[in-house]
């Protein structure tokens, strides 16, 4: 069974409905790896707000939209959904702008006239797997950063969390006030919680990043069954 990708078109009207035929097309094959599923808007803020809406396997973006125009366009999907790739699709034969495209963080430029669905068919399947790749590698070197923070933690926090108990624990047999005991009381438990803490870090599998507050991430340290 092929694998669906669901493609987000930005383009006019007419030539949103023949490179969605032609995408059609291009997936019916039996080589074909992946089927297309295209969804159409000829606004660039109809695009905008389709990503807020839904997540699409990539976007293939014109530039010379009857609301928007340029680059300026690929860099705010880019800022609204950077997990997804782009491919941008236009009329313009401009290696500066294509340049500008792929810096910007376009997974190819394809110059309408010159790309039948065959070839957009093969850079849209390309763009998927390259932004797939880069996920991975991204998160390797996030997991090997979490790996190493929680070995530093563990050395940097224990040692004088360890100090901490212990001197506590000598107090406690110290002969004190009621409210003095119940303070070292909660340093003790404060002290244990960190301690715990600390364990789960370094113990995480599978770490992984939550959002918090709008915009903010942080490691997930809840207890996973």
């Amino acid at each position: 069974m092929k694998s669906v990708a669901t493609i987000l078109l930005i383009d006019s009207r007419g030539d949103a409905r023949l490179i969605c035929d032609a995408l059609a097309e291009a997936g019916e094959g039996a080589a074909a790896e992946l089927q297309f599923e295209s969804e159409c808007v000829d606004r660039f803020e109809l695009g905008l707000e389709a990503l807020e809406s839904k997540t699409y396997s990539a976007v293939l973006l014109d530039l010379s939209l009857p609301d928007s125009q340029g680059v300026e366009m690929l860099k705010r999907i880019r800022e609204r959904a950077p997990a997804i790739p782009v491919v941008v699709l236009t009329g313009l034969n401009d290696q500066a702008v294509a340049m500008e495209a792929l810096r910007a963080g376009a997974q190819d430029y394809l110059i309408k006239g010159q790309a039948d669905g065959q070839l957009i068919a093969r850079a849209l399947r390309y763009a998927i797997e390259r932004k797939r790749s880069e996920d991975a590698l991204a998160r390797l070197g996030w997991l090997a950063g979490v790996g190493e923070t929680a070995l530093a933690l563990q050395h940097e926090i224990n040692n004088p969390l360890g100090a901490l108990l212990m001197n506590a624990e000598l107090l406690s047999d110290t002969p004190l006030p009621d409210e003095h005991a119940e303070l070292l009381g909660a340093i003790v438990t404060s002290a244990r919680r960190i301690g715990e803490v600390v364990k789960r870090v370094s113990q995480l599998e599978d770490p992984r990043a939550v959002e918090y507050i709008k915009g903010k991430r942080m490691l997930d340290l809840s207890s996973r069954e």
